[in-house]
């Protein structure tokens, strides 16, 4: 991984030991597939070397310069040996090979980590499970299913990096779905049900949100079969037609929900523009595996925008409701509602920019992105470190 290790006394022999070997593991966070690294790159045996070698240079030279026995103090020897480190760092994440792999990478781990990730999801099922037999729900039995193909998508991608499968594309694809179609089952409870609420505090003779069961069960039913569809590697074709069919299926539901009336209350429209997201997202991926648009631009509606918007949405309003304030989302919040759209449509078009573009476009939306989320909290910050309100002076 990191072609450093020759910085430091003693290391030549292992990297020349390596060379031998000739193979290494890549580690977590990437592939754990088995590649081959040219540890012997000109500059990959240097950099840290000379780097390094400078610092104590220069120790060195103070000290038969000046006649003492102090050269650098350790404050100046660590600014140094950080600098190295830094550019080191930075130009070792550089330079891909013909296999576009570059000397070192981002990640690091100290342990095998597949069985402690893959621990994750069932702990998280179990402590479900032990408050459903406290208070049983039946109808939020089907988040146990959910969880169960989030961890399924999980296993996919760790059998993958272990070399036994190639099916990390599948399993990445798969756990994206999984979580859409936990939207499409909670976002379509919570945004009729809290848009319910907000229009009747203004006006008890409003029109509501109108849910109509035959197109919940259909928008549920193939959000879920889409992920299913996904993991268990059907063909494309298939799959497209369903995931248009899920995102269709969504889009009716949220007509019924009265959109452009929250449209001057934003802590409950940023509802309704994640759930839209979801349904814009799963139709155009949809039309991609049928060969109409690019699949990376929908992926990332439904990243940046389902899941992102919806999940900035739900705890901007648990963070100001649970702390006995006002449902009013404060002015930075509601801006970073509004970029989550901006950041989606921004993503989208760079799918289909050409060389430099790409790259631009990719990094505005990600800014943008994080944007949002700042705003959120510096804006929500005060609340989660200040007391309750009492409950005269939140009314």
């Amino acid at each position: 991984h990191a072609h450093g290790l020759d910085a430091v006394e003693g290391a030549p022999a292992a990297v020349d030991e390596l060379a031998r070997a000739g193979r290494v593991q890549a580690r977590a966070g990437r592939r754990a597939e088995v590649v081959e690294l040219d540890l012997h790159r000109p500059g990959a045996r240097v950099d840290g070397r000379v780097g390094l070698g400078a610092v104590g240079f220069a120790d060195d030279y103070i000290k038969i310069s000046r006649q003492r026995s102090l050269g650098l103090r350790s404050g100046q020897k660590l600014i140094g040996q950080t600098a190295v480190g830094v550019i080191f760092a930075i130009l070792a994440l550089q330079f891909p090979n013909e296999a576009l792999r570059r000397p070192a990478s981002t990640s690091i781990s100290f342990v095998r980590d597949t069985a402690i990730d893959l621990a994750f999801v069932p702990v998280l099922a179990a402590k479900l499970l032990t408050q459903l037999m406290k208070r049983p729900k039946p109808q939020n039995l089907m988040f146990l299913v959910l969880l169960t193909l989030v961890w399924v998508a999980n296993l996919l991608v760790h059998l993958d990096w272990t070399g036994v499968t190639a099916t990390e594309a599948q399993g990445l694809r798969g756990g994206l779905l999984s979580i859409c179609a936990m939207i499409a089952v909670l976002g379509g409870r919570v945004t009729p049900a809290f848009t319910r609420n907000a229009l009747l505090r203004v006006d008890p003779g409003a029109v509501v949100p109108v849910s109509r069961k035959p197109l919940d069960v259909a928008g549920i039913a193939l959000a879920i079969a889409t992920a299913v569809l996904v993991l268990a590697g059907a063909p494309e074709g298939l799959t497209g037609a369903v995931a248009l069919g899920a995102g269709l299926a969504a889009a009716a539901r949220l007509a019924g929900w009265r959109t452009a009336a929250t449209l001057g209350d934003p802590i409950v429209w940023a509802l309704h523009a994640g759930y839209a997201m979801l349904a814009l997202g799963l139709a155009a991926w949809g039309l991609a595996l049928l060969g109409v648009g690019p699949e990376i631009g929908a992926l990332h509606i439904l990243g940046i925008g389902a899941i992102g918007g919806m999940t900035l949405a739900v705890m901007s309003r648990a963070s100001i409701g649970h702390s006995g304030r006002p449902l009013v989302a404060p002015g930075p919040v509601a801006l970073g509602y509004a970029l989550i759209p901006l950041a989606v449509a921004l993503r989208w078009a760079a799918a289909g920019w050409p060389g430099p573009m790409y790259g631009i476009g990719t990094l505005g939306a990600g800014l943008i992105w994080i944007a949002a989320f700042a705003l959120y909290l510096v804006a929500l910050w005060p609340i989660w470190t200040t007391p309750r309100p009492v409950r005269g002076a939140a009314a």
